[in-house]
């Protein structure tokens, strides 16, 4: 009865309370495994990817997209599948289609023995189940023959109109482990990054796990080690280990693929060849939605938005790029903290209710500048870099200096709970100042504020900054009444 009296105080406070030992340490393992995933999640990440070839991959292959959904076609052919991962940076093979035997014998003459040759198809999907697959052939007579002897069989177990030539490839020699990496629509999540264990066995072993792209090199990591194939990836048996960058970095652009064209229902790299001489995709293949569909689902992880991306001519000559932060940018921002001139302005990059206890609502570093290697610093860092590009938008200003991409300038905005206005804050460094800087990042946050379906963006600036009084009040913002503590609301209708 004593126990029991005590319990129910406990209980009334929130505080957990157990009636076995072992329960207790059960739920303190839960919370410490929940804790070590989540800081997972958030390790550095020293990939860096080339965001104007993903620009260029991105415009490339929707053109390509739109003209065959324009045919009323909604499965692209191997040739096309592999054109699109290879826009993206995915390595294939080599691929040529063709139309006649002779024209099959001549590819694989200038390509060189021994070949294989795959049917070529708009129609059909799986190309073993119709003997569409040839391998290994030595002379231009056997390529022509195979091609023959595809178009019957293709004719007989499914119909001639599925017969759309073939294609003539390299026979890859590389020996290695065979994965998959693939994805699909779920009603609820949206698109679905799945990897695992691949081949002709690939649903016998069931060995994969899945992931919510867009990945980065964190997310892609953790996902291979939730597959009982990482281990022979990374060696086993005197087998040399594959490179995981290598495939971490496939990852991560086959979910930027995924994520920069919706039309794409399913999609499959099947096998991905992975051995220690490098990694390789022998067949793909690529589903569209109808061409009924107008309305794709919708990813439960907001993409980078490329659409916030923003080049300034600045008037000393060059140019400055303004564009959402990235994960891989948290050195670089922690160079930009460590310049930054705190007593001239607050922190461009944090929410004011993220430090509840900023003075006058001025959301300052709390406590020295940060340093590599804080805790406090890589706290901050994490909500900074690690973006939902949703209730925060951090934009970032490049600029070279010294040779090296540096930070030269930052802002936020962000969405107000329960309410369409948004909330500002930016700050240039010294070191950059008198470049117009400011004012592009200012622009570029509206604009951002604009597309968001904010009403108003807002900033409470202190009312002796006569400067940042007269800038706001240039660009169209209201000066409006006190807001306490010495400070002014700035607004401007969007």
């Amino acid at each position: 009865p004593d126990v029991e009296e005590g319990a129910k105080v406990l209980r009334h406070g929130s505080i957990p309370c157990y009636a076995y030992p072992d329960m207790a340490c059960r739920t303190f393992n839960y919370m410490h495994q929940y804790r070590s995933n989540l800081r997972s999640n958030y390790e550095r990440i020293n990939l860096q990817m080339d965001l104007a070839s993903l620009r260029a991959a991105r415009l490339e292959v929707s053109e390509m997209i739109a003209k065959i959904r324009g045919t009323g076609r909604s499965l692209l052919t191997e040739a096309e599948s592999k054109q699109l991962l290879r826009v993206y940076g995915i390595p294939v093979t080599a691929c040529e289609v063709c139309a006649t035997p002779e024209e099959a014998g001549a590819a694989a003459e200038r390509m060189g023995f021994p070949v294989v040759v795959k049917l070529n198809s708009t129609t059909i999907t799986h190309k073993f189940d119709v003997g569409g697959v040839k391998l290994n052939l030595h002379t231009r007579r056997d390529v022509e023959n195979a091609f023959t002897e595809m178009k019957e069989s293709v004719s007989r177990l499914a119909s001639p109109e599925g017969f759309e030539g073939a294609t003539v490839q390299p026979m890859i020699s590389l020996k290695g482990i065979e994965i998959i990496l693939g994805s699909s629509i779920d009603v609820q999540l949206g698109p679905v990054i799945l990897f695992g264990m691949g081949g002709s066995l690939v649903e016998v072993f069931k060995d994969s796990a899945l992931g919510l792209p867009p990945l980065n090199a964190n997310l892609a990591k953790k996902m291979l080690q939730r597959t009982k194939v990482f281990t022979a990836l990374q060696g086993v048996r005197g087998m040399k280990g594959v490179d995981i960058d290598a495939l971490i970095d496939i990852m991560v652009r086959f979910s930027v693929l995924i994520m920069n064209h919706p039309e794409i229902m399913e999609c499959d790299i099947n096998p991905l060849i992975a051995s220690a001489d490098g990694i390789l995709s022998l067949d793909s293949r690529v589903l569209l939605h109808d061409t009924s569909v107008e309305h794709f689902p919708t990813p439960a992880i907001r993409p980078y938005p490329f659409e916030y991306e923003f080049v300034h001519e600045i008037p000393s000559g060059g140019s400055v790029k303004v564009r959402p932060v990235l994960p891989e940018d948290e050195m670089r921002m922690l160079g930009f903290y460590s310049q930054a001139a705190w007593s001239e302005g607050c922190d461009p990059t944090t929410p004011v209710n993220d430090v509840p206890d900023a003075p006058g609502g001025c959301c300052r570093w709390p406590g020295a500048k940060p340093k590599a290697g804080d805790q406090a610093a890589r706290s901050h860092l994490i909500k900074t870099c690690f973006a939902d590009y949703d209730r925060s938008i951090v934009l970032v200003v490049e600029r070279e200096q010294h040779g090296e991409k540096v930070v030269a300038a930052a802002g936020r905005c962000t969405k107000e709970h329960m309410s369409k206005d948004l909330t500002f804050a930016l700050q240039v460094l010294p070191d950059f100042r008198k470049l117009g800087l400011g004012r592009f990042l200012l622009q570029d946050l509206i604009t951002t504020a604009r597309k968001e379906g904010g009403q108003h963006l807002k900033a409470k600036v202190h009312e002796s900054n006569a400067g940042a009084l007269t800038f706001l009040s240039k660009l169209g913002f209201s000066i409006q009444s006190s807001a306490g503590a010495g400070l002014v609301l700035c607004s401007i209708a969007l």
